[in-house]
């Protein structure tokens, strides 16, 4: 790999994957960056590799938050990680199956009015 690419690399890691940065620190332009990028699949392996060790050291802080009691640590990562579990506040529905092919089922929600206690709710085939 070129030096100039190593250079990059190296300020790439050290500023936690900021682009901008690591540019400006090289004294290459964006659309430098993006060129190797597409054309230099060994850089693009390096990248994505640098882009995980920067995500595992973020991950490692929110579970020492989480370890200390931090209540925002706690609530984001349950609506990040435990949405299958119910905690999450969204108001969509996901409409894929695991295999993300679009789920054909769809849910129909008739809102409360003032003489119902529950929301009706019903499955339509189409």
């Amino acid at each position: 790999m070129e030096i100039k690419k190593r250079r990059f690399l190296n300020f790439f890691i050290k500023n936690k994957c900021n682009v901008t940065k690591a540019c400006k620190q090289i004294g290459i332009n964006r659309q430098t960056f993006y060129n190797w990028k597409n054309n230099d699949q060994l850089f693009k392996d390096f990248l994505n590799e640098c882009q995980e060790v920067v995500t595992d050291h973020v991950e490692g802080r929110l579970h020492e938050l989480i370890d200390n009691l931090n209540p925002s640590a706690v609530i984001f990562y349950l609506k990040t990680k435990a949405k299958h579990r119910g905690y999450s506040q969204s108001n969509t529905i996901d409409l894929t199956n695991s295999d993300n092919s679009l789920n054909t089922r769809i849910l129909s929600v008739n809102p409360l009015n003032q003489d119902q206690n529950i929301e009706e709710a019903k499955i339509i085939d189409e």
